[in-house]
């Protein structure tokens, strides 16, 4: 979030404290036990005092032949207000530079979708933003049958509030912008994406 973290009245505060660390060690469930060994991991936090009627979340560093990318987004309503406007943060780390876009930095949040493809069985994940000098296009599917519902803090505790997909299908395309448009700088694809729909978004799609 930057800058925003410092200001009063915000409801809720995110950071990304890694977007690809790398953990070792052993994880056990009751389903049985796993060994990792240097797998790229990504730490974030939210606090504050309210979530957002309405919010996606985006988070992908394992990237098809690539070891240079991590990418995470969020897109929700700026303040708790019913008629508050839609605010975006996304941050991608690619070939060592890391590209960011913000409501917050005066960029333009070109499309930020979610909806239910029920020809395909899918859920789509669509977000477009565009900095003064840099664009992001990310667009993401995920089989309806593998969305896993997550509780939400709510006044009367933790209630069902969002699905999630853990293996989820992204494309991101990065462009830079030239005299005539914009030109393709890059272009990369995850099938171990992670991704949320929380509030209406999940809620006026029966998902919930």
């Amino acid at each position: 979030m930057g800058w925003v973290t410092e200001m009063p009245g915000v409801p809720l505060r995110w950071h990304v404290n890694h977007l690809k660390a790398f953990a070792t060690g052993t994880i056990e469930t009751p389903d049985g036990q796993w060994i990792i060994d240097d797998f790229p991991i990504h730490q974030e936090k939210n606090w504050g005092e309210a979530f957002p009627k309405k919010w996606m979340w985006f988070q992908a560093n394992q990237f098809e032949g690539r070891d240079d990318v991590a990418f995470a987004a969020a897109v929700g309503p700026v303040i708790t207000h019913r008629f508050a406007p839609t605010g975006y943060m996304a941050g991608l780390r690619i070939n060592d530079e890391f590209f960011t876009w913000r409501t917050q930095d005066t960029h333009s949040l070109e499309r930020a979708w979610f909806w239910v493809n029920e020809r395909t069985n899918e859920a789509r994940w669509s977000l477009v933003g565009e900095s003064h000098r840099y664009r992001v296009d990310v667009e993401v599917w995920a089989p309806l049958e593998e969305l896993i519902p997550i509780d939400i803090p709510t006044n009367a505790g933790l209630q069902p509030g969002a699905v999630e997909h853990l293996a989820a299908r992204m494309e991101i395309r990065l462009y830079e912008k030239n005299l005539i448009g914009w030109s393709l700088m890059d272009e990369i694809t995850t099938t171990a994406a992670a991704v949320e729909a929380g509030g209406t978004y999940a809620f006026d799609n029966d998902l919930l």
